[in-house]
């Protein structure tokens, strides 16, 4: 997975199931405060981002920090 398709998926495509890693690897090992400067820097909103780990939080059955977060 590259930026590119991290982009694409926080932005609101499904996720091919090979980058199910990559995807936890993101939500669950990188800081929040770095999850939402990346998603800024790309025009990912807050909200959004956190309703896209809520989403992906169903599926892996994993709980993130950001889940957490007052946003």
């Amino acid at each position: 997975m590259d930026e590119a398709d991290l982009i694409r998926y926080l932005s609101g495509e499904e996720i091919p199931t090979y980058f199910i890693g990559q995807i936890w690897g993101f939500f669950g090992e990188v800081p929040v405060e770095e999850q939402l400067a990346f998603a800024e820097c790309h025009g990912i909103s807050a909200r959004e981002l956190k309703e896209k780990a809520q989403k992906f939080s169903i599926r892996s059955g994993a709980h993130f920090p950001i889940l957490n977060a007052e946003i």
